[in-house]
């Protein structure tokens, strides 16, 4: 059962003025880059983790980690930045059920999840069972799973239940959980009212079919991470078929994220994330926006995926594979296999770096946005518009090549051209697969640049 998977605001903002430029910055906030179990107790900067599963975070940004080889679930206190172990006294196996979860044996814990009462929920994936910690009295307790292995136990209770290979795990805003079964290619759901279990996406057949339909009828290649936004939307990772699929309210499914069978390095951004390859996305999470991050732990990058648009941003990783970068922006920093992503309710990014051993945080909130200029060096009409943006320039513009970038409200490009201008010229653009919004403009050469706003609608 056991696998070591190597394969494994709205802020309203006053814009005449620069924000802060440390947001979207990366720091280590725990492991030190060796493989190894120590640092309870002590700054998780300090610690070693060995082989981690998903991370998960808390309405506080306290972080949850599986640190599966350890055979631990480990826990980073925001107030303090101190690591300590909260299930888990590093021994391979299945006791301490309704005992205190520190002296617990976990065999290989690997999916986990925190509801909104900082309940944890984890799957044991070496016991092919779920695991429950109370946050009120830390006793752990069995949720789901008999021990054995198989796919049985839809319409039951979910202690009768068995897994193949139980993964990822979430919670959806009532506290119903999902979980992940990657051998058997299946998503499914617990009732919290009754422990009901019951399957929610996939047939049990390994493939990738069904896109347009209910998800129980469709197939899904290897499910891993899985994620529940605010609407209710279930977004998959489907590893072995590198894609991302999302099941909406209703239960129908269709492909969000990658092209199914193309695994193309590449790191590179654009208007449609149907459209870019990923080369094996592990890890997926929402924020309160319904903005979607996703692991793409083989290309070394982390992913956003703009919930309304589709826009695919690379916000955190390089082309280059390595450590690096700690300090500076996110998107100048090396990564190694980043397998596991989780947002706060801040918009801070935590990143399972799990080749570097690490847990990284990427700071949230809005990016430093340029200040408004009123040089007259050009205008634009309409404002607001809808489809098409028209930039006029001045009689006294002068000739060159100019770039011209458009900017969102947190301070991203969201998408640029390269214009030979001239005084009194007009250029127009296509803002149509834009989300409606305010915006920036920002026309720049190498002596000067100029920044108006605009409304799309």
């Amino acid at each position: 059962m056991k696998k070591a998977y190597l394969f494994l605001l709205p802020v309203m903002l006053f814009i005449s003025t620069i924000l802060s430029a440390q947001a979207g910055y990366i720091n280590t906030i725990a492991g030190d880059g060796i493989a190894g179990f120590a640092g309870d107790g002590q700054p998780a900067t300090n610690s070693k983790i060995d082989t981690m599963g998903f991370t998960a975070v808390d309405d506080s940004g306290n972080v949850y980690i599986a640190d599966a080889q350890n055979n631990r679930i480990r826990k980073i206190y925001a107030a303090t930045g101190v690591m300590a172990t909260i299930a888990g006294n590093g021994t391979p196996g299945w006791t301490g059920d309704y005992g205190s979860a520190t002296l617990a044996e976990l065999y290989y814990p690997f999916g986990i999840c925190v509801d909104h009462n900082r309940n944890i929920y984890f799957t044991d994936n070496g016991n092919g069972v779920i695991r429950r910690i109370d946050q009120s009295t830390g006793i752990i307790t069995k949720f789901a799973g008999t021990g054995n292995g198989g796919n049985t136990g839809n319409g039951g209770k979910a202690d009768t239940a068995t897994f193949d290979d139980a993964t990822g795990i979430t919670v959806d805003a009532a506290g119903n959980v999902y979980v992940a079964d990657d051998i058997g290619s299946c998503v499914r759901k617990i009732n919290i009212s009754d422990s009901i279990i019951s399957l929610y996406a996939g047939n049990n057949i390994h493939g990738y079919n069904g896109d347009g339909g209910q998800a129980t009828a469709a197939e899904l290649n290897n499910p891993l991470g899985i994620s529940m936004d605010k609407n209710g939307n279930l977004y998959i990772v489907e590893w072995k078929e590198f894609t991302v699929r999302k099941v909406d309210a209703s239960g129908v499914i269709n492909e969000f994220a990658g092209i199914p069978g193309n695994n193309t390095y590449t790191t590179a951004s654009g208007p449609s994330a149907t459209s870019i390859p990923m080369g094996s996305p592990t890890g997926v999470s929402c924020d309160k926006f319904g903005n979607v991050y996703i692991a793409d732990a083989g290309n070394s990058v982390i992913r956003q995926i703009n919930g309304i648009t589709g826009y695919d941003y690379v916000i955190a990783g390089s082309p280059n594979i390595g450590f690096s970068g700690d300090g500076g922006p996110a998107v100048n920093a090396e990564l190694n296999y980043p397998f596991t992503v989780s947002v706060d309710t801040n918009f801070n990014l935590y990143i399972g770096d799990l080749l570097n051993f690490r847990i990284r945080k990427v700071n949230g909130g809005p990016t430093a946005v340029p200040e408004i200029s009123a040089s007259g060096n050009f205008a634009i009409y309409p404002n607001p518009a809808n489809s098409t943006l028209n930039i006029q320039f001045s009689g006294t513009y002068s000739n060159g090549e100019n770039n011209i970038e458009i900017i969102d409200l947190m301070g991203r490009t969201v998408s640029t051209y390269q214009k030979n201008v001239k005084p009194n010229s007009t250029f127009s653009t296509d803002i149509s697969n834009l989300a409606n919004g305010m915006y920036f403009i920002k026309i720049s050469n190498t002596t000067a640049y100029s920044v108006l706003k605009f409304i799309k609608e």
